[in-house]
């Protein structure tokens, strides 16, 4: 009878060591089969239209709605954008004026009716200079120099792989990319302003086909407990007149 039960002992033992490693690794098989993050981008890549459809067009202009629900706010915005990383926009705020920015390949700077006109400098160049990239993501190099893919999780209601970037400037920031669709979902990040360092987060609502590749046309940013939808009301290729991303008088003052 002893012998019986020294026997069952061992065999408990042997199941409960079997149990316990297997629960050690399980996680790391779990984290085996995240896909990297370069599987990632490539995925993202594709579902936008693919390389050719990305580096198709030379030229691009949006017409955006900006609006703030709780303040009560609509503004308008349109912006003009050229390879590889020239950028203008304006935005009229109803009764104040129309803020502008821009990148000109050397000078980001912004002009704003409360603040008037700044140049961008440090992390906040640097963050202009990558967001308003022509072809992003497929020269992601130029910005990039690490991404890692953490986990899958949610992100705002969505099954999301959660990606670690790193920048060469060595700033951090996460980027979620919807599981079954293979889009862009969000981003979190911290970014710099004229009033110092703000966490923001962006989701993205909806993708649409313009002009034979999807593009971002509803997304929602929170930042400073106030959120704000972006909607892009049309899209357009045509070129047209670069002088738009000459340096206004006002920046050209403060270069001297």
């Amino acid at each position: 009878m002893m012998r019986s039960t020294k026997r069952h002992v061992a065999a408990a033992c042997r199941l409960l060591a079997l149990v316990l490693a297997a629960s050690a690794i399980a996680p790391r098989a779990a984290h085996a089969q995240l896909p990297d993050a370069e599987r990632i981008l490539a995925r993202y890549i594709d579902a936008l239209g693919g390389e050719a459809a990305l580096r198709k067009h030379s030229f691009r202009y949006h017409k955006s709605t900006l609006s703030m629900p709780a303040q009560g706010m609509t503004m308008t915005m349109e912006a003009f954008a050229a390879p590889p990383d020239l950028f203008v926009s304006r935005t009229d705020l109803a009764g104040m004026g129309t803020i502008s920015a821009g990148y000109d390949g050397k000078v980001a700077w912004t002009i704003h009716p409360a603040t008037g006109p700044m140049l961008l400098q440090g992390t906040a160049l640097e963050q202009q200079r990558q967001q308003v990239n022509f072809y992003d993501p497929l020269d992601r190099d130029r910005y990039i120099k690490a991404m890692e893919t953490l986990e899958r999780t949610d992100f705002e209601g969505r099954a999301c792989y959660k990606v670690k970037v790193v920048t060469h400037w060595d700033e951090v920031y996460h980027e979620y990319y919807d599981v079954e669709t293979g889009l862009l979902a969000g981003v979190e990040r911290n970014m710099e302003t004229p009033m110092g360092s703000m966490a923001s987060t962006t989701i993205i609502d909806e993708f649409s086909d313009v002009g034979g590749m999807k593009i971002a046309t509803k997304m929602r940013i929170r930042a400073m407990g106030v959120e704000q939808i972006f909607s892009v009301d049309s899209t357009s290729f045509e070129k047209f007149d670069t002088s738009v991303f000459e340096l206004p008088a006002e920046i050209k003052a403060l270069l001297k």
